[in-house]
């Protein structure tokens, strides 16, 4: 019986890698955030970039991403290290308002870029509305000798309840290893 139980742990274990290994067999992008009510018709976004490429892709690294919303006088809070904003009218400094419709928020070097399977957060602004679903377009580069060559990828991000997920995510370990304790 407990081979058997564990026969089927280890095939369901194995089905998720390699359906999680399928799912990362083109270059991709999965954009977190979570939007907070500030009060006064001011919203706060929290952004988590996930390069979903795989590492074997032509263009692996995610170097920019660029968001479409509603115009908007949006303020950039924070930025992760070695990152830059823009906007149509220019380069969106921390804590200067700017009314715009489009923010771009790009690597400053190949460095700085996120790698395939990597992710990385930091990104915080505020906008005058909410803007529920955002349109992005993601830029991915293959960090060529002679000259960048890049690939853009299209999509739309949905606010996540990142905590909850962590929640789900830390509930599921725990009774997995319940399980495996009445197994053994």
């Amino acid at each position: 019986m407990k081979k058997s139980i564990l026969s089927i742990l280890l095939f369901a274990a194995f089905s998720v890698f390699l359906i999680s290994s399928a799912a990362q067999a083109s270059m991709g992008v999965n954009i977190l955030y979570s939007e907070t009510d500030l009060g006064s018709g001011s919203w706060q976004y929290d952004l988590l970039f996930q390069n979903t490429s795989a590492s074997d892709d032509t263009h692996p690294y995610l170097q920019k991403v660029a968001l479409d919303f509603e115009y908007a006088n949006v303020t950039m809070l924070n930025m992760p290290a070695n990152w830059t904003s823009y906007t149509y009218t220019g380069t969106a400094p921390i804590g200067v308002p700017v009314a715009t419709d489009y923010l771009e928020m790009y690597s400053d070097m190949k460095s700085a870029d996120v790698a395939a399977g990597s992710y990385l957060g930091g990104f915080r602004f505020t906008t005058d509305y909410r803007a529920g679903t955002i349109a992005y377009v993601a830029t991915f580069s293959n960090h060529a000798e002679l000259g960048e060559n890049f690939a853009d990828v299209a999509g739309s991000a949905t606010p996540t309840p990142i905590p909850a997920a962590f929640w789900l995510l830390g509930s599921g370990l725990a009774g997995l290893a319940g399980l495996r304790r009445r197994i053994g």
